[in-house]
């Protein structure tokens, strides 16, 4: 029996780069988006860890909407309820 063939990587470590700097957010700020570590970010961005499919759509998604960190944080409190 053969084994399934890998999917391709989501998202280049140097893709993620690009987009992220072009979001205008730093790795800390796109790990706090994500709910991630910022040395999660920092490994993908290494090319030491594979980029999750989840966070090679965010990425996109945020800038494809030209989301600001300010941008991100105001939509996430005004759908979560006050704690």
């Amino acid at each position: 029996m053969t084994k399934p063939a890998k999917k391709p990587p989501a998202m280049s470590a140097e893709q993620l780069i690009t987009l992220r700097k072009r979001s205008k957010l730093t790795q800390a700020e796109l790990a706090a988006c994500m709910g991630r570590a910022e040395r999660s970010v920092r490994r993908w961005e290494a090319g030491k860890d594979r980029i999750p499919r989840s966070t090679a759509r965010f990425i996109i998604v945020i800038h494809a909407m030209g989301l600001t960190k300010a941008k991100i944080d105001a939509l996430l409190s005004s759908m979560l309820p006050a704690c």
